[in-house]
């Protein structure tokens, strides 16, 4: 598909914990003619250091044999710096240059080390992409860019129609992502916990994630969920298309956010969303179209978005069909015109 453009790719590892390299695992099996190099290792720092100077030794090599642009899929602190030296090296071996942010926590980050120095450093590459209209507008006006691409987030729908939840089961509540704190998690249980009475025996709350596993226990027992919670780790792939694939609603009550991808496999599967307004989820769900929103830490507001959602099944359908009918641009051909559009023009 982008043969004739050459394009070389660079970002985390693939198969890696993060929604950038849920990303580009999607773009490999998506995209044919889709060429990556990891700029980091799972492995640990030191194994990463060695993954990225190997990647600038073979930088040469990629662009004696053809490659025109480096496109770089980067998030905040670290991940910039890496992919500023990475940039930098290319440029000087003529390639040109893309770079792709995907990180809610950018805006704050460019803030603490100084909007002009991020700005000009932005300024110098070929391109710039953001996930949607609206921190592209952000990254414009605050580090004066003249043009910010929009490339949104790609997910990819089931090959077969998702299940509709038995309205008779308890209601499957799904939150995927890293158990911290910025995440909402530990809101979400707070709010369980207050409303335990009435949702005993009539809801599961299904973790996916992994980080503050230690607290995310403790919490749990002391709250007295151990029954309501089902704590499933970071799951692969195929697990997770699994639990999707049961119906269910989505919950993410995040302080700080990009584009979720778990909001966005939630659409492809017809589910709704609970979700607070951080970052780009105002662009995802319409609140009382395809999902419900709430301001994040408003735990009152969390709650009686669950209580609509557990006592009302066909609201729970009407807004899963719209949640699927709103991910279109996010599919894989949508996606492929936006990174067409800017590879033509460089």
């Amino acid at each position: 598909m982008f043969s004739e453009y050459k394009v070389l790719t660079v970002g985390p590892a693939l198969g890696d914990r993060g929604g950038i390299s849920s990303v580009l695992s999607a773009y490999r099996r998506n995209f044919p003619d889709f060429a990556f190099a990891a700029t980091n290792s799972r492995h640990g720092t030191i194994a990463g250091a060695f993954v990225l100077a190997w990647l600038l030794v073979r930088l040469p090599f990629f662009r004696l044999s053809g490659y025109r642009i480096l496109h770089a899929h980067s998030a905040a602190g670290k991940s910039f710096v890496r992919k500023r030296i990475i940039l930098a090296w290319a440029r000087a071996l003529g390639y040109r240059t893309v770079f792709h942010i995907h990180s809610g926590y950018f805006a704050g980050y460019a803030r603490k080390e100084g909007l002009e120095k991020i700005g000009a450093i932005l300024r110098n590459y070929d391109a710039v992409a953001a996930l949607s209209p609206a921190m592209a507008d952000g990254i414009s006006t605050s580090l004066g860019c003249a043009t910010v691409d929009v490339i949104p987030n790609i997910v990819e729908a089931p090959d077969t129609p998702p299940a509709k939840q038995n309205s008779n089961g308890p209601l499957q509540l799904i939150f995927l992502g890293k158990i911290c704190r910025d995440k909402g998690i530990f809101d979400l249980l707070e709010t369980l916990s207050a409303g335990r009475g009435r949702y005993s025996g009539r809801l599961v709350l299904n973790v996916g994630g992994a980080g503050d596993d230690a607290l995310f226990d403790a919490e749990t027992e002391r709250l007295g969920l151990g029954s309501m919670v089902r704590k499933l780790g970071w799951i692969g792939s195929e697990a997770k298309r699994r639990l999707l694939q049961e119906g269910g609603v989505m919950v993410l009550p995040s302080y700080v956010e990009g584009m979720p991808i778990t909001l966005l496999e939630a659409g492809a599967y017809a589910l709704p969303s609970i979700a607070s307004r951080a970052g780009a989820i105002t662009e995802l769900i319409e609140d009382n179209a395809n999902g419900i929103l709430i301001d994040a830490g408003d735990r009152q507001a969390l709650a009686a978005a669950i209580d609509r959602y557990l006592s009302d099944p066909a609201l729970r359908r009407r807004h899963g069909d719209e949640a699927r009918r709103r991910i279109e641009s996010h599919l894989p051909h949508g996606v492929a015109k936006a990174l067409e559009n800017i590879y033509r023009r460089l």
